[in-house]
């Protein structure tokens, strides 16, 4: 069941430093977040939980991504709500401490699911500046070619299919793979070959928010594939 579960009014009382082992409380906090009219601060905590991975590769399969596609959009998603008065969805590395999650796949599955859902995202790396690095310049490859949520899950698919079957670890990184699959069509395009076989294509679908999943059918087509693997 895909469920999420969401506190509102959430009111911050304490300061802190640190993550887990190293977390310690640092001081008061005074919230200054303004309240709505119930008197509740207009701040909503959403809780999804994400999948415990055993075997590394396995979370780029269909199945896994597709699970956690849709529990990261019902944890996004505010039915009923028009999406200009939507804030952004303040997230970071989800499940991918003690879950063995992988930032580079969680960051492209939270940024689908916040575009279906009309938000934006405000993404943290708690100071990781080589990560937010890493992920920015992937953002900023795949909005430039205007390679929607489809797109990016084809290509998730593709390299579950060649590059995670043989062992826990992948050889190569999802990242990595996604440069090298569009610098090689990049290349046959100027010499005039056929382009290397791709389930994505770096095509525009359409649509104002590149990061919006416009080609209903190709998703449905996905998920489709993915429950007889």
């Amino acid at each position: 069941m895909q469920s999420s579960s969401v506190c509102a009014g959430c009111e911050r009382f304490s300061d802190y430093a640190g993550y887990g082992d190293t977390y310690r409380w640092t001081g008061g906090h005074a919230d200054t977040t303004p309240r709505d009219a119930w008197g509740r601060r207009q701040t909503k905590v959403v809780a999804i939980d994400a999948l415990l991975f055993s075997r590394s590769s396995a979370q780029y399969g269909p199945r896994c991504v597709v699970r956690e596609l849709n529990k990261a959009y019902v944890g996004f998603a505010e039915p009923g709500v028009a999406r200009e008065h939507l804030p952004a969805v303040a997230t970071g590395n989800w499940g991918c401490g003690a879950f063995r999650g992988d930032p580079d796949v969680k960051c492209l599955i939270q940024l689908i699911a916040a575009a279906e859902a009309g938000r934006d995202v405000v993404y943290f790396t708690f100071g990781d500046a080589r990560l937010r690095d890493h992920l920015f310049q992937m953002y900023y490859f795949l909005s430039e070619r205007q390679i929607n949520g489809a797109d990016i899950l084809a290509l998730v698919d593709q390299y579950y299919s060649k590059k995670c079957r043989e062992g826990d670890a992948p050889t190569q990184g999802l990242y990595s793979y996604i440069y090298k699959v569009y610098s090689a069509e990049d290349t046959d395009s100027v010499s005039g070959d056929e382009p290397e076989e791709s389930a994505a294509k770096a095509e525009s679908r359409g649509g104002e928010n590149e990061w919006n999943i416009e080609d209903d059918e190709a998703i449905n087509d996905f998920l489709n594939a993915s429950e007889d693997l």
